[in-house]
């Protein structure tokens, strides 16, 4: 990594964080000023968007700075171009799905088999997961289009550089869930669960989505905003957290274990930045197989 990427990572990542946990802060220190002037903090509330917004803010902000409008116009042309392998839109689209499938059938078994918990499969959350799969995408539920043009179609790549893919997928995973505290905060009557989790949770989808990210090219729509949308649906169908967490666990742990040499190694697959700012592996190396 050059001495001119690791600035642009840093300025990135405090930024990032800045503007997500500075209105957080503000709102929290001073709750009644910020409710006047800027609004309520909530899903679908302007201040609240614009925390979910910081990462595509300050990665099409950096861009514009080094490259100018048609940078800008490339990261999110990149960003939301679907055109990608048939093979990895069936993973995307229906693996998620299957693993959670594979995860009730299994509780229910263990239900059954031992008498603990409530027995009853619940398949309506696939129904109604359908519909919110497109809904993930409505006012108020823009997540998937106001954060991956950041993280994985700026940040990603500029790690890569000097990191493995499995480095790459841990540090981006860290801060994705850096930032999410802020959000989950930020929800009506707060965050339940331990924090800890959030940050695990935001690395296991991480590992996952470089996974597809490298296999598809660096495809930003299909290893990002596709994963993070079926992701965020499943959630408001109704698949507990905890869920999902073991499950994108398994998956962060069995791509581990099955592509570990191409994981590991520093540098494993780099990539080179062009000033229409398209992903170009170098010839030499290899991306996982």
């Amino acid at each position: 990594m050059t001495r001119e990427t690791r600035i642009e990572v840093l300025l990135y990542l405090v930024i990032t964080l800045s503007i997500s946990c500075g209105i957080m802060f503000a709102y929290a220190y001073g709750p009644s000023f910020m409710a006047q002037h800027f609004g309520r903090l909530g899903p679908g509330a302007f201040m609240y968007v614009l925390m979910t917004a910081a990462a595509n803010l300050t990665a099409l902000g950096l861009t514009l700075w080094k490259e100018g409008f048609r940078g800008c116009a490339n990261l999110l042309i990149r960003t939301f171009d679907p055109r990608g392998p048939i093979k990895w839109w069936a993973i995307v689209l229906l693996g998620y799905p299957f693993l959670l499938l594979v995860y009730e059938l299994i509780s229910e078994l263990f239900t059954l088999t031992l008498g603990v918990g409530t027995p009853g499969l619940q398949l309506e959350r696939w129904f109604v997961g359908i519909p919110l799969f497109f809904y993930t995408f409505g006012p108020g539920r823009t997540g998937p289009l106001l954060e991956d043009a950041g993280w994985r179609g700026y940040l990603l790549p500029r790690l890569l550089e000097s990191m493995s893919p499995l480095g790459a997928a841990i540090v981006g995973g860290v801060f994705w869930g850096l930032l999410h505290m802020p959000l989950f905060l930020a929800l009506p009557g707060g965050y339940r669960g331990a924090p800890g989790t959030i940050v695990l949770t935001t690395v296991f989808h991480s590992i996952a989505m470089t996974w597809v990210f490298m296999n598809t090219s660096g495809n930003v729509f299909l290893s990002g905003v596709l994963v993070h949308a079926i992701s965020n649906a499943a959630g408001q169908a109704g698949f507990p957290g905890d869920m999902r967490l073991v499950i994108f666990g398994l998956t962060a742990f069995a791509l581990i274990w099955r592509y570990g040499e191409a994981l590991r190694p520093a540098g494993a697959a780099r990539f080179v930045h062009r000033r229409h700012y398209r992903l170009v592996p170098r010839p030499t190396d290899s991306g996982l197989p």
